[in-house]
C-alpha cells in the first residue's frame, strides 16, 4: 500500500515509469507526487506545475493549475499534466 500525501479529496490520476520505478499520482492541486516504488513511503517528493505570479487561475488554495490527467512521457523524461484550465504542461524530470 501507498499512503497519498496532501491530497485534495480524491486521487485524480497516476502512471508508472517506462522502468516500473517510479509512481506518479495527482490530487487536484498543481503538485504531481513522485513515489519510489523500490522505497515506497521512504522516497516521496512533490513535482511543482505551479506557474509562479498567476494570479488569474489561482483557485483560492494557493494553486494556479489543477492537474486532473497525467501521464509519464515515453522515455520517462517528462511528466505531462493536463489541467482544467484546458492546458497540457510538461515537467522536466531531467
Amino acid at each position: 500500500m501507498i499512503e497519498a500525501l496532501n491530497i485534495r479529496w480524491t486521487v485524480t490520476d497516476m502512471d508508472v515509469d517506462k522502468d516500473e520505478k517510479f509512481l506518479i499520482y495527482s490530487s487536484i492541486s498543481s503538485e504531481v507526487h513522485l513515489v519510489d516504488l523500490a522505497t515506497l513511503y521512504t522516497k516521496h517528493e512533490k513535482l511543482s506545475f505551479k506557474i509562479p505570479g498567476n494570479r488569474i487561475m489561482d483557485d483560492g488554495w494557493g494553486n494556479s493549475i489543477s492537474l486532473f490527467s497525467i501521464k509519464f512521457s515515453g522515455d520517462s523524461k517528462e511528466v505531462l499534466g493536463g489541467s482544467r484550465e484546458r492546458q497540457i504542461l510538461i515537467y522536466d524530470m531531467m
